[in-house]
């Protein structure tokens, strides 16, 4: 019997061009509409057509076995397609994928229905049924029309729903996604958006995956034909909204904001989007919380929502932001990455590490999982096992700049500096305003000797920061770097100046320390003894085992004796045994250990400084040594620490606890 339209079941309908509506979507135009039109034959079916509407009803008021059962008793009498149709969407709803496809196949719908197929590939992905998806599918777009689309075809397209060839080309990649074959996927997600521009579903999953670089989202953009799809005003607005979750659409947001309600949570989270990348967690904890409070479990803000927490010590908030998300959503990846990031923030590694595994198991494309698995291990030294992980992450997630730079960073700390540039050089192209990129460049630079580039480098970081309420926090890290590099250079006046910086504003803790140690250094080299005495007592103050500043202050009053001996011996002996050779022998043996300890101090001036890449506060070398920031991030999609292989950060040193602290 050829498939007509429900007359009380009409939403979820496509025409002949793929739009939703309330004709018939399956039957050739031959189809005997009179059967529903004859009023004679209508009242005969007064029965089938009241349990018709029972089962629509119940199926907008979400009550599905109300609605399975009228549909059952329907389809028992009519044995209509249209029936078999409506009965295995509620059963879709159901979640009972397996019951809807069987009765699908049962009546040979799947391969005479378009729109049969694609509700029983619709159920093949729910229980991950890859490869038999895509035998329904097709590996390539089988609506592709060889001839062009008129003009007139195209901008008809604004005036119904999605269309169901575009539908169709979303779900093909979604198949080739999970197959991990993301190029293929992407390129449906690519055809899905050129075929109808609102099918925001395709847009969505490139965005939120980093499937793009941001060049390809530019093309993406200007390649979509809207003013042909879509009707005068609504063209720009669209185009506007879209271009709003690029990477680069800070000028787009005023635009919005005048024509779009500025609370909207599309437009918070893309602003929350780019001051995480600036490193800004206030502006951006602000913006995902104006989203939580209109949507308390927006899942796409969630990942942001939480690195920012992580950023500003908040333990008490993610503690509770996680119970809330395992008691509603148990089965959502971000839910298992919200309880690692707890766990990570408390110190407690192995529980953080087994909840990031739980997450990627979950989802195997959750890409923040990734990276804090990562994390674990570069925060514990194990460079390679961090670098398979956050390799996955960027097999996964092309488009984001945070695999390859997290990988760079463990290569810095085994230094392997040429290498790391390799990687950081490939993140410019995705991203050059993150932070915690240039500072690693910095370091980078650092450790090849090229201290112009590396100074250059960190001063984009200082101005990239200058908005930043954090500046105890991050800033500490950036100017220890920068006064080892003026330190470097010779530029002892410039590196005084850094140091102090970091003295006055960083805690007590290995951070300082080495800013003290490198500002004794310093005076030392510039004969400033008592100021570099000083500057040694107060960081073995801090961190009383720092062997360097041991060393140093060993060496000054080792010199402080031989310059009171010299001194006593030039006035108490005689002139006339001043020529005697033993004395000679004394004078000139203080000499030498003068010149010995201007050796070590070049010597020291040439070692300490590339420690890790990352490591927070120690700097995985010497204590006078540069470090990396190490404490960032995730992006819509990182998190925290970015490692710490030359030694424990602060946050590795936490102990670790079950519940958070005040």
């Amino acid at each position: 019997m050829p498939l007509s339209a429900d007359r009380h079941g009409d939403y979820g309908v496509f025409d002949a061009e793929g739009h939703t509506s309330a004709v018939d979507f399956f039957a050739p135009e031959e189809t005997n509409r009179s059967r529903y039109l004859d009023r004679e034959l209508d009242r005969e079916l007064d029965t089938v057509g009241s349990m018709r509407a029972w089962r629509t009803d119940a199926m907008h008021q979400h009550m599905y076995r109300t609605a399975a059962y009228w549909g059952d008793k329907v389809l028992s009498i009519t044995d209509d397609s249209n029936d078999v149709f409506w009965l295995s969407q509620v059963y879709y709803l159901m979640g009972e994928y397996g019951r809807a496809i069987n009765l699908l196949k049962k009546q040979s719908l799947v391969e005479s229905s378009v729109a049969c197929r694609f509700l029983a590939v619709q159920c093949l992905i729910r229980t991950q049924k890859w490869q038999e998806a895509l035998e329904y599918l097709g590996e390539e777009n089988q609506f592709l029309i060889k001839s062009e689309v008129s003009d007139s075809q195209q901008s008809n397209s604004g005036e119904g729903g999605i269309k169901l060839e575009a539908s169709m080309c979303f779900l093909r990649g979604i198949v080739f996604k999970n197959l991990h074959n993301i190029d293929v996927a992407k390129q449906c997600f690519k055809e899905a958006l050129r075929i109808d521009v609102k099918c925001y579903d395709a847009l969505d999953i490139m965005i939120s995956n980093n499937m793009l670089t941001t060049s390809e989202e530019q093309e993406l953009i200007s390649g979509l034909e809207f003013s042909k799809q879509l009707h005068g005003e609504d063209a720009d607005f669209v185009k506007m909204l879209y271009q709003s979750k690029m990477k680069k659409a800070k000028e787009i947001y005023t635009t919005l904001a005048t024509k779009f309600h500025t609370e909207n949570a599309d437009l918070l989270h893309a602003k929350a989007d780019v001051y995480f990348t600036q490193g800004r967690f206030e502006k951006c904890l602000e913006c995902t919380k104006r989203i939580l409070e209109m949507d308390k479990f927006n899942l796409a803000c969630i990942p942001m929502h939480l690195v920012s927490l992580y950023e500003l010590d908040h333990k008490n908030e993610l503690f509770l932001i996680g119970h809330e998300l395992v008691d509603q959503h148990p089965k959502e990846a971000v839910t298992w990455f919200a309880v690692g990031v707890y766990y990570y923030l408390i110190g407690n590694i192995p529980e953080a590490r087994r909840y990031f595994i739980k997450a990627s198991t979950i989802d195997s494309h959750y890409g923040p999982a990734w990276i804090g698995f990562g994390h674990t291990f570069a925060l514990e030294g194990e460079h390679e096992k961090a670098i398979s992980a956050y390799g996955t992450s960027t097999r996964l997630f092309q488009g984001s700049h945070l695999g390859p730079m997290y990988i760079g960073m463990q290569h810095l700390q085994q230094n392997n500096a040429a290498l790391a540039e390799k990687y950081f050089d490939a993140c410019l192209t995705i991203c050059d305003s993150d932070p915690l990129l240039l500072n690693e460049m910095g370091v980078m630079y650092y450790q090849l000797g090229r201290y112009d580039e590396a100074i250059t480098s960190l001063h984009k970081v200082v101005k990239k920061l200058e908005h930043s309420q954090r500046k105890n926090v991050i800033w500490e890290t950036t100017w220890l770097n920068l006064a080892h590099a003026y330190r470097k250079q010779g530029n002892y006046k410039e590196a005084e100046t850094y140091f102090l910086k970091v003295d006055s504003i960083a805690k007590p803790g290995p951070t300082r320390a080495s800013a003290l140690v490198g500002l004794g250094f310093i005076y030392q080299i510039m004969g400033e003894t008592k100021d570099a005495m000083e500057a040694y007592h107060k960081a073995l103050a801090i961190r009383p085992g720092d062997q360097t500043a041991t060393d140093m202050l060993q060496r000054i009053m080792e010199e402080k004796v031989r310059d009171y001996e010299m001194e006593w011996m030039r006035e108490a002996l005689p002139e006339e045994m001043m020529d005697d050779d033993g004395v000679e022998r004394s004078i000139r043996a203080l000499e030498e250990h003068r010149a010995s300890t201007a050796r070590a101090l070049a010597a020291l001036g040439s070692e300490s400084g590339p420690g890790s890449g990352s490591g927070l506060g120690e700097g995985g070398g010497s204590s006078a040594g540069i470090e990396g920031t190490g404490r960032r991030k995730g992006t819509v999609s990182g998190l925290g620490d970015g490692g710490g292989g030359g030694g424990s950060s602060s946050r590795g040193k936490a102990k670790k606890e079950n519940d958070p602290e005040d």
